[in-house]
């Protein structure tokens, strides 16, 4: 849960691989790759203007309003320049350099929408989620009382949806990607078509397996708990950890791994859960008030982290550190 917009590296990413699809891909690949563009640019302007008018009259801090320009900026060099490039390779047909194929085209799309799809998931992150979280719509998510614990949850769940959704958009378009790649190179062999048609095979199966490996326990605990969060983001927790030690603390991170992080009273000392173990634990009643709560997050994001023995796993094996 930084304060900060990570988007610039991937707005250069997806200006960068949009923009050399659509030129190398042919004119085909012109129209396609516009509607990507506009459909993933108007996501991210309906989730910029949805916050600009929810935390209206409310004061920014400093860093946030730093952020919000430099989220701006990656919006317009982001899908900016390749839809610049995407609109005029669609209107110039007669420059018919590059791949001019259905293929082609398709694989300038692939691209277009795994990279983008990351930039997307980042800007549901700054408009919609952080803001929520820390307080810009309102009160801080830690600070609300029992009676707002689907609230807490919501967002929880909104945060570890749209995050494996960008992880399987990613990872499907880099399997297709790869497979089409596969398939060409199995098209250029000449002769005896045994060999090409093996190669294709072999690889299309290789490639699938390798995503399904990847994501089914990423995506499983993951599904469960978008579908049924039994804890929410800023839920003070109980547990027992693997030798039977009772802990408690807050929750203030979820993600697909390691799951949610949990810190504790010293606002120093955090936890990991992977998501399929969350319902191990036991939402209950804080034993602080709303300031201490939100003393223990500006101390723990604030810090440098702990060191790695002060980060004992919650159940089952260690987890790694964020």
């Amino acid at each position: 849960m930084e304060q900060q917009a990570a988007v610039p590296t991937q707005a250069f990413l997806l200006a960068i691989a949009a923009s050399l699809a659509s030129l190398l891909c042919g004119p085909r690949s012109g129209l396609p790759n516009t509607i990507i563009l506009i459909l993933g640019l108007s996501v991210c302007v309906g989730l910029a203007m949805a916050y600009h008018v929810r935390s209206r009259g409310r004061e920014k801090s400093t860093d946030r309003r730093a952020g919000d320009r430099r989220a701006r900026w990656s919006l317009a060099l982001g899908f900016g320049i390749p839809l610049v490039v995407s609109v005029l390779r669609w209107a110039t047909p007669s420059f018919d350099d590059g791949i001019d194929s259905a293929a082609a085209a398709f694989t300038a799309g692939t691209v277009t929408v795994g990279v983008g799809m990351m930039l997307v998931s980042s800007m549901v992150d700054w408009y919609y989620v952080l803001p929520t979280a820390l307080g810009r719509f309102g009160r801080p998510i830690w600070a609300l009382d029992d009676s707002k614990l689907a609230g807490q949850r919501r967002v929880a769940q909104v945060w570890v949806f749209h995050r494996g959704l960008c992880e399987l958009v990613v990872l499907v378009s880099l399997s297709l990607f790869l497979a089409i790649v596969i398939v060409a190179v199995g098209n250029s062999f000449s002769g005896d078509k045994t060999l090409p048609t093996a190669f294709e095979a072999l690889g299309g199966t290789g490639i699938a397996f390798a995503a399904v490996q990847y994501l089914a326990p990423r995506l499983n605990g993951a599904l469960d708990f978008v579908l049924a969060a039994p804890i929410g983001l800023g839920a003070w927790v109980r547990w027992e950890d693997a030798r039977g030690r009772e802990r408690s603390g807050l929750v203030v991170d979820v993600s697909i791994r390691p799951g949610l992080k949990v810190v504790a009273q010293d606002g120093l000392t955090r936890y990991f859960v992977p998501l399929p173990e969350v319902r191990t634990l036991s939402a209950v009643h804080p034993p602080n008030t709303p300031d201490q709560r939100a003393a223990i997050v500006e101390r723990h994001f604030g810090q440098k982290p702990p060191q790695p023995e002060t980060a004992t796993a919650v159940v089952g094996p260690p987890q790694p550190q964020e």
